[in-house]
């Protein structure tokens, strides 16, 4: 698909070529899952989301806005702190590492545990595989909970987990990536549970990189494919992307270590949004430490967009929802698909009043004649400290 895609366009020299921002649409993909998977499953998958759009038939167009929940749906976290919780498995603890390389780009802290609802908990899908090693769904500890199918043993995996994005074996087996969703949506366990989709991201890098191993020893993952696992997580609980600009030596470890992370926010904001395009609208804070400002003390935020250019110029528009507590300088910032990647700085700075410690939520909205990067939205939650 993509392969032969970047071959057609480099061979006829398509230079203004850009991907319809809302393909696949909705009744096409239904169409070629029906015809595909010719099994109860696949029956099953069309007509739901036949059902689902007949619902929806007073949207204009079947891309318009999902109502429905999804087992990939954005968390839409704002926090500045991420609390998380996991049964400590060593899978577990690799894809931890991953996400702690993630958040060091992102700035933002990771606390194990803290006050319930914490964040989020993640482990193990399979319910045929070590059982009491699998995610937890509870809402009053956990605002979400993630769930992950448990890699192939790797004496076959690299070939086992290319074949293994489908549910197989038994209607009730859930240890692949659709196997995991469909577990999900069929217990009750949404709005709260999400599914990682370990497989499929494997088979984005093995795409990408052909010698690419999912394993680093017989029974873990390679630390690539935590990296991307990471990504995952932290786009689909947060909607953000922090994605470095693409090193410029292809053969270097940083540059397989880039490919896992623009793999994994990819392919979270592909699932989120049924979209072809992932902008990366890139909004950082200047530091994990900064997450909070006072009347003395100002802190501020970085953005830019990475990834991809933009068609036409991008208006960043910045809001909060408690004008007493903060100032925003400037509130609106202008991309051009020239000077996309390049950061510009909003300041924020508190302002003086009661009571002595508030919250505020910073929006970064964005309007373009570009549909791709039309409609962004990307929000922090700060505290303000007066004396």
């Amino acid at each position: 698909g993509r392969t032969e895609m970047l071959r057609f366009i480099t061979k006829h020299s398509l230079v203004r070529f850009q991907m319809n921002p809302h393909f696949p649409v909705n009744t096409v993909a239904i169409m070629r899952g029906a015809f595909v998977h010719r099994t109860a499953v696949g029956d099953e998958i069309a007509q739901a989301a036949s059902a689902t759009l007949q619902e929806e038939a007073n949207n204009a167009q079947d891309f318009g806005p999902r109502e429905f929940v999804s087992p990939f749906k954005s968390g839409a976290i704002a926090d500045r702190v991420l609390s998380f919780n996991h049964t400590g498995t060593s899978s577990e603890r690799g894809i931890l590492d991953g996400l702690r390389w993630v958040l060091g780009k992102a700035r933002v802290q990771l606390n194990n545990g803290g006050q319930s609802p914490i964040n989020f908990n993640y482990g193990r899908a399979n319910t045929n595989f070590e059982p009491n090693k699998r995610y937890q769904v509870d809402p009053e500890r956990f605002d979400f909970s993630l769930g992950f199918p448990m890699q192939d043993n790797g004496n076959h995996g690299d070939l086992s987990m290319l074949y293994g994005l489908d549910q197989r074996l038994s209607h009730d087996e859930n240890g692949t990536d659709l196997g995991v969703a469909l577990y999900m949506v069929r217990t009750g366990e949404l709005p709260n549970a999400r599914a990682v989709p370990i497989r499929t991201l494997y088979a984005r890098i093995k795409e990408v990189t052909p010698t690419a191993s999912a394993f680093r020893d017989p029974w873990h993952m390679h630390r690539d494919l935590d990296k991307a696992t990471g990504a995952f997580m932290y786009t689909l609980l947060t909607g953000h992307c922090a994605l470095d600009e693409e090193p410029a030596d292809v053969d270097s470890d940083a540059w397989r270590q880039w490919t896992a992370h623009r793999i994994g926010y990819e392919t979270a904001w592909t699932l989120m949004h049924l979209s072809g395009v992932a902008p990366c609208f890139k909004v950082l804070p200047e530091s994990a430490q900064s997450t909070s400002v006072t009347p003395e003390q100002s802190a501020q935020l970085s953005i830019s967009f990475a990834n991809t250019a933009p068609g036409a110029s991008v208006t960043v528009t910045l809001t909060t929802d408690n004008d007493a507590a903060v100032t925003i300088s400037p509130s609106e910032l202008v991309f051009t698909p020239e000077n996309h990647g390049v950061p510009q700085t909003v300041t924020m700075t508190g302002l003086d009043g009661e009571p002595a410690q508030d919250v505020f939520v910073i929006t970064a909205s964005t309007e373009s004649d570009d549909a791709a990067f039309d409609g962004l939205e990307d929000r922090w939650q700060y505290t303000v400290n007066r004396p």
